[in-house]
This record gives structure tokens, C-alpha cells and sequence, in this order.
């Protein structure tokens, strides 16, 4: 993490919020620093300042949660979606509905998003994953992008190539249902290929309308494509699909009850996303996008 990370958007405590009716009370958490590289933070601890609760700082990014994924099958495919000319139409895509200011990109995987979105402004990148997290750190900190991609069944081509990193750039080990921040701090929160890949898909929604300001923007990419052994909340039903279910739920037509109110400025369906295996083999999703400004 860069060294002054903390001075554009401020950590909470997940452990200690207290509640008076309906205010919350939360407790900053402050940096202090063990190892350092030159503007980068490698080791090191976050204090709250109410519990006193350390939360560590490994690799260059701070473990806000204690239950995460440590896998990594799938990050070369990762790797070359992301930082590869593969989806350049997609990333494209994503990148029209961006706005100035202060950024979150929830399941950020391996960061080419949250660098996009730090061309307007701050970006914070989490994921519940380690290993994507400490590579896209790493980019950040070495402005170098390097992995092997797979060719054919035992050969691997080694991609390394320049990259410029945006230092206005913060990656966290966190869970968007539980998240480290004050409610509105976000000008724009984007999730990409995620709702059809948590337990809890409302619940993550409503964490993110939380932490989105009012006129913020919520961007939302997705295949749905739904495993049962994943989401324990499906958003379909059997005569509305996914991407008009996210609809009607977002402005208030659906399960009024959760409170959503937001205005639709951009939805569309049928965005190729490309996976490659290798390079007789890919797996094409069929994404649908959702933008919309809170109300």
C-alpha cells in the first residue's frame, strides 16, 4: 500500500462499531508501518483506535478479514483477461460509466479495473482473495506486468511488459459484506463479475449502496451465471430473469423492503468476456452491465 493511501480515504474497524438507534459509530484505523520500499508500505499493522485490534499488512496489502482464498488456479487466465489485448472491447465497455472521484471496485481479482477507475480519481480495489491481491500490488509498486500464459498443453509463453501504475491506488483484503469503510464515502462503486459469485448477493448489494454517496454511481457487470453451492440468494425468478430482476430491485419495483433507490441510466445485455485456456481453447461469458446513480 502506498504511504498515503490513508489520506484519501479513511479505514474503519470491523470489529468494534457500537450503535445508538439508527447511528453508527465507527473507529479509524491508523497505519503503522514496519517494512517499507521507497513510497510503498510492504509490512506493517493497522491499530484501531478504540479496541486497539491490529489488523496486518503483508506483501503490500492490509488483511481487513481473517477467513480468505488463497486460491490461484485460475490466475494466469485471470492475468491474461485482465492485462492482455483479449477483452479490449469489454474493458472499453466498462470504462464509459467511470466517474471523477473516489472509486471502489468490489472483487477486483487481479486490479486492471481499479487501475482504470484511479484515472478519475482515488480507487480502492478489494477481493476476498490473496493471491490476486498481492500481484496487483506488486504491478502497482514495480510498474512491471509479468506471468506465463499457456500456449498449448505443456508449453507457456512469459508475458512481461511496462506498466505505468497509478500510485492514487489501494488494494484490500476485504469482504464487501462486512466492509472497512463509513457509510457514503464512495462517488462511484463498481462490482464486475461478482453478484453471481457471493453467498450473499443482496446482502453485498445493500453493502454497497451503503458506502455509495448520494448521487453516486453503482456500476454492475455480470453473467449470471449462478451455482447453487455459491449463492445462497438467487435474484431470479422463474418468469423475470437476472438482469431485469437487478432492475426492478434497484429502483424500488422489487422487494421494496431492502430499499433501494436508484435511477437506471445504462443497461445492456450480451458483452463478450473471454477466458483463455490456452490458445486452442476459450470460454466466452455473455455479460449483461447495469448503471445507475443513487437517488
Amino acid at each position: 500500500m502506498h504511504c498515503d493511501a490513508l489520506k484519501h480515504v479513511a479505514l474503519y474497524c470491523t470489529g468494534c462499531r457500537t450503535f445508538t438507534g439508527t447511528d453508527v459509530t465507527q473507529y479509524k484505523l491508523g497505519l503503522i508501518p514496519e517494512e517499507t520500499q521507497g513510497e510503498y508500505v510492504i509490512s506493517g499493522w493497522l491499530e484501531c483506535s478504540r479496541c486497539g485490534k491490529r489488523y496486518r499488512i503483508s506483501d503490500g496489502v492490509p488483511y481487513l478479514i481473517e477467513n480468505f482464498s488463497k486460491e490461484d488456479r485460475f490466475i494466469r487466465q485471470y492475468l491474461d483477461a485482465h492485462y492482455s489485448t483479449l477483452n479490449n472491447g469489454y474493458w472499453q465497455e466498462m470504462n464509459r460509466s467511470t466517474v471523477n472521484g473516489l472509486a471502489l471496485d468490489v472483487g477486483c481479482s487481479v486490479g486492471r479495473y481499479t487501475f482504470d477507475c484511479a484515472r478519475k480519481g482515488f480507487a480502492v480495489g478489494i477481493d476476498v482473495n490473496i493471491e490476486y491481491l498481492k500481484l496487483a500490488a506488486g504491478f502497482q509498486r514495480t510498474g512491471r506486468i509479468k506471468y506465463n500464459r499457456k500456449t498449448r498443453a505443456l508449453a507457456c509463453e512469459e508475458i512481461e511488459s511496462d506498466f505505468k501504475p497509478q500510485r492514487n491506488v489501494l488494494f484490500l483484503l476485504a469482504d464487501i459484506q462486512n466492509p472497512p469503510f463509513k457509510m457514503e464515502t464512495f462517488d462511484f462503486v463498481g462490482a464486475l463479475n461478482l453478484l453471481d459469485s457471493v453467498n450473499l448477493p443482496l446482502t453485498a448489494l445493500g453493502q454497497m449502496d451503503a458506502v455509495l454517496k448520494s448521487k453516486g454511481r453503482l456500476f454492475l457487470s455480470t453473467p449470471y451465471v449462478w451455482d447453487a453451492d455459491i449463492s445462497a440468494e438467487w435474484m431470479e425468478k422463474e418468469d423475470i430473469d437476472s438482469h431485469l430482476f437487478v432492475k426492478l430491485l434497484l429502483t424500488g419495483k422489487l422487494m421494496q423492503e431492502c430499499g433501494f433507490n436508484f435511477d437506471i441510466s445504462l443497461a445492456k445485455t450480451g458483452i463478450p468476456w473471454l477466458l483463455r485456456q490456452q490458445d486452442t481453447q476459450y470460454f466466452t461469458y455473455w455479460v449483461d452491465v447495469i448503471a445507475s446513480e443513487k437517488v
